[in-house]
């Protein structure tokens, strides 16, 4: 005990104020580093994505966001493959390494191609590729880098570290995003935007140095993780969807994040109608959406360390994930009786800001119990392919919806209903992750109890 207190007395008041103990600092640190490296680079890349979809036209991204749900099939495979064939040290480096040799292609073709061309009204078949490919790729990205980041320090921090320190990781990532943004505002005009993909690839390097000077702090946890491998059977293309639908808990998980998507994608539908009817020129509308971006990300900042520093502390951390539901029941149906932008992008911002900082740690904090192939196979299936499948199936929704009905209040009926069934499922979320806890701390008791003997 007095041990203990010396070893209290012995840190800083910033670390007592993080709950940073002994050991943990220069790991934490630099996975604030690498979190916000791979957010900033998805944000380099995110507005260039938006204003070339707009080169095709508003009406075309809803198709683009299919073809992105069909194509994360083939590419969901690959990743799920790859990842069970290889360490984590050695497939992090080279899924990183790829990307930034996309970057570089990338930059060729809006450099040197023909998307260096002042813009015509008339689009090449070539130009359509291009915009498409990128398109799709940004989507890929986004999602796959989030979710490698987050299976690999799922990796490195038991559930005890993540209840403290993912509030603190998370940080750098909404910095990230917040850097990212302003970079890309910044320098485009200035630089260009095809040699911003230049800026993405330097970003995105130093993650490949974070992750193995990570690696190295984890000596114990990686041995187990070799054992893991070394026993394991040869890995499948389908293995992300068997580990996803054999675990209880991955079950719930995916349920929940493909209801969130699907009310997120109905909900920014809204939105964007508002925006269309109430701001007349492209200028004011890329204005107004780069100021919700941006009070969202402070916002988000601010629920860091106080809503979810708060959920974290819970018995149940889960049920911090009921507030997303909430705050969105409620502001649809205060949008059903005053349908205005105003209230919209408030509602926008609250739901967003508590998703990036509160849902977002919570997510992953669940994964950190869970067995290696979970961790990657399991949960780069429900990151990706249910993550994207939710924003498919609601823009064919709005296809098929629109169609038939027009625009109405059946948009927000819809919202409402997915989130008092993900609300339900949040609960036994919260049930199971607790039982597995439980589960593995009497196991660890046992095993301790033999080594006594």
């Amino acid at each position: 005990m007095k041990a203990e207190n010396s070893s209290q007395d012995n840190k800083s008041f910033l670390e007592r104020f993080l709950e940073i103990n002994p050991g943990e600092g220069s790991i934490t640190a630099v996975a604030v580093i690498y979190f916000f490296l791979v957010v900033a680079t998805y944000y380099v890349l995110k507005p260039i994505r938006e204003s070339l979809a707009l080169e095709l036209g508003s009406a075309q991204i809803p198709k683009l966001t299919i073809i992105g749900m069909i194509s994360l099939v083939s590419a969901n495979a690959l990743y799920t493959w790859v990842i069970g064939k290889f360490k984590r040290e050695v497939f992090i480096p080279a899924v990183t390494r790829i990307c930034s040799l996309s970057l570089l292609i990338f930059w060729v073709i809006f450099k040197f191609g023909e998307m260096s061309a002042a813009p015509t009204n008339h689009l090449s078949i070539g130009k359509i590729v291009a915009i498409g490919t990128y398109f799709l790729w940004v989507n890929l990205f986004g999602l796959f880098s989030v979710s490698m980041f987050w299976s690999f320090i799922n990796d490195v921090f038991s559930v005890s570290q993540g209840s403290r320190l993912y509030t603190i990781i998370g940080f750098g990532g909404l910095a990230g995003g917040l850097a990212g943004g302003l970079a890309t505002a910044n320098l485009a005009s200035k630089l260009g935007t095809a040699n911003m993909f230049l800026i993405a690839a330097a970003l995105l390097e130093p993650t490949v140095w974070c992750m193995r000077y990570i690696h190295r702090g984890a000596p114990i946890r990686n041995e187990g993780i070799k054992a893991e491998i070394k026993n394991k059977l040869p890995p499948r293309p389908w293995d992300g969807f068997k580990f996803t639908f054999t675990s209880l808990l991955l079950t719930l998980m995916a349920g929940e994040i493909f209801l969130y998507t699907l009310s997120s994608s109905l909900f920014s539908f809204q939105i964007n109608v508002l925006m269309e009817r109430e701001i007349p020129s492209t200028d004011l509308r890329t204005e107004y959406t780069a100021n919700i971006y941006n009070m969202i990300n402070a916002l988000s900042l601010i629920c860091q360390f106080v809503v979810t520093k708060t959920a974290l502390k819970f018995l149940n951390p889960p049920i911090g994930l009921l507030l997303l539901t909430a705050g969105q029941i409620i502001g649809s149906f205060m949008l059903m009786g005053n349908p205005a932008l105003k209230l919209a992008a408030t509602i926008v911002v609250i739901r967003y800001a508590l998703n990036y900082s509160t849902g977002r740690v919570v997510r992953e904090l669940l994964y950190t119990p869970l067995s290696r192939e979970e961790k990657y196979q399991g949960k780069g299936f429900v990151d990706t392919l249910v993550f994207r499948s939710g924003e498919g199936i609601a823009s064919l929704f709005l296809l098929i919806g629109l169609e038939y009905w027009g625009q109405g209040i059946w948009i927000d009926c819809s919202i409402i209903l997915s989130m008092i069934f993900s609300s339900i499922i949040i609960i036994y979320i919260g049930t199971e992750f607790k039982a597995i806890r439980e589960k593995k701390a009497i196991l660890k008791e046992e095993s301790e109890k033999k080594c006594e003997i």
